[in-house]
């Protein structure tokens, strides 16, 4: 059963580094502090795209402050969601075929 955990992570640390290299910095800095807290190594943190576009969407030097990202290990990987992201499931469902009208 998948372990499942929702997190307010925190950039400061981000404001440490240089204006132009802050948005490169953040992937790494949330796989990091993900990894510690799910007890996985940081290569099996994989961030959604949706979380990548939140990180950048000020652009390269204005990182936001902090993030709220829900995290789900299954199977010693760790998929890292944003909050109200609607994640689809890995199954296939068929949605019925309309019918066309006459």
């Amino acid at each position: 059963m998948p372990e499942e955990r929702v997190y307010t992570i925190s950039l400061s640390k981000v404001y440490e580094f240089p204006r132009t290299k802050r948005s490169k910095k953040a992937p790494s800095i949330v796989k990091t502090f993900v990894s510690r807290h799910m007890k996985t190594d940081a290569d099996n943190v994989k961030l959604s795209n949706v979380v990548n576009a939140l990180l950048w969407r000020r652009g390269l030097k204005k990182t936001p402050r902090r993030i709220k990202v829900k995290a789900i290990k299954d199977k010693g990987i760790v998929r890292v969601y944003a909050l109200d992201e609607k994640i689809k499931s890995e199954t296939k469902e068929e949605k019925p075929k309309e019918q066309k009208k006459k």
